[in-house]
């Protein structure tokens, strides 16, 4: 037996048959929510607070990590098809970016997206795993 503090939560509920049905439960249960209070207003913000980072127009389409890139200032989106769909989908970012990559998983470079302000065309194949960049204007 291992020493230390161990401790486990876990979380029941139902949904029709197949896992197609709960994935989507499973992984908000196990995504802890954190309660901000009081923060600090900006008074410049361009973002109001209803608005989201990112967005994604297929039920099929998980974002698993958002990040800045290795080696510049760029933002490293991945994402992946659950279901085995495959999916085009539109990207809709807060911004407009300057530069659209679909890149490799360690963020070599890849193939420049043409995109339509903050709008980005994405493919994704069947069970894929894709690595985005987006370089921000003004950078």
């Amino acid at each position: 037996m291992q020493t230390g503090n161990h401790s486990f939560s876990f979380s029941l509920t139902s949904h029709n048959p197949g896992w197609e049905n709960g994935f989507r439960f499973g992984k908000q249960a196990n995504e802890r929510l954190f309660a901000i209070v009081n923060p600090a207003e900006f008074k410049n913000a361009y973002l109001p607070e209803h608005y989201s980072f990112f967005k994604v127009n297929a039920d099929n389409v998980i974002v698993s990590a958002i990040k800045k890139s290795e080696d510049d200032d760029a933002v490293v989106v991945r994402m992946y098809d659950i279901l085995g769909k495959g999916a085009d989908i539109d990207f809709e970012l807060t911004f407009n970016p300057e530069k659209s990559t679909h890149c490799s998983l360690i963020e070599n470079s890849g193939t420049n997206i043409q995109s339509s302000e903050n709008i980005v065309p994405v493919k994704l194949g069947a069970y894929s795993i894709e690595t985005f960049k987006f370089v921000p204007q003004n950078l």
